[in-house]
């Protein structure tokens, strides 16, 4: 899993026909829409915009051929972008026709090639992976959980009343994590759970 770092535009031009691609970060399928209305404002002449997207968190994968024959674009391009393990993406690629024909296998080749070689110029960033331990455990033993989450550069936060207080913490690694909050608290926490997530 990676993520488009900035909008991407690069042309190609194969027997007289010019295939642009523009790629964007986007987050929702509003994001879609507005950036396929400005190409098309943008480029009102073309013969075709085909589009494909990922947004995998969601698990929302689409794509449209835009009038050129089925599947030897849109769904060529959702493919190039999935082989990559790229999420919250969409490519727009501009078709303007130069008056030969590619035929079905031409068409294919020149919508991968397009959003390939746009990839090539791309950067991508790497999620960050993170962990989110909850837990309550006795007043007693606050002090030393919140010295110790500060000793491994957790984010914490605590919330206290008469008797318990629970705690999360937002943390990089895991390892050996229960086991020290297990001695911390001579094995009187409870309600532990752990979630990981990417930032």
């Amino acid at each position: 899993m990676k993520y488009l770092k900035n909008e991407i535009e690069a042309t190609l031009e194969i027997k007289k026909s010019k295939f642009i691609t523009f790629l964007f970060p986007i987050e929702t399928e509003k994001d879609t829409k507005e950036f396929v209305d400005q190409i098309k404002q943008t480029h009102p002449k073309a013969n075709h915009h085909c589009v494909a997207y990922v947004m995998k968190k969601d698990n929302i994968f689409r794509f449209d051929d835009d009038h050129e024959p089925q599947h030897t674009s849109g769904k060529v391009m959702l493919n190039v972008l999935m082989h990559q393990d790229i999420d919250n993406i969409l490519a727009i690629v501009v078709r303007y026709f130069g008056g030969i024909k590619l035929g079905k296998g031409g068409l294919i080749k020149a919508y991968t090639q397009s959003v390939t070689n746009a990839l090539l110029q791309a950067e991508f960033t790497e999620p960050i992976r993170k962990y989110s331990i909850s837990f309550t455990c006795p007043f007693d033993y606050a002090p030393a959980l919140e010295a110790y989450a500060h000793h491994i550069n957790a984010n914490v936060t605590t919330l206290y009343n008469n008797i318990n207080v629970n705690f999360k913490l937002i943390v990089d690694h895991i390892e050996l994590l229960e086991e020290q909050l297990d001695n911390l608290t001579k094995g009187e926490i409870e309600n532990l759970t752990i979630e990981e997530f990417y930032e």
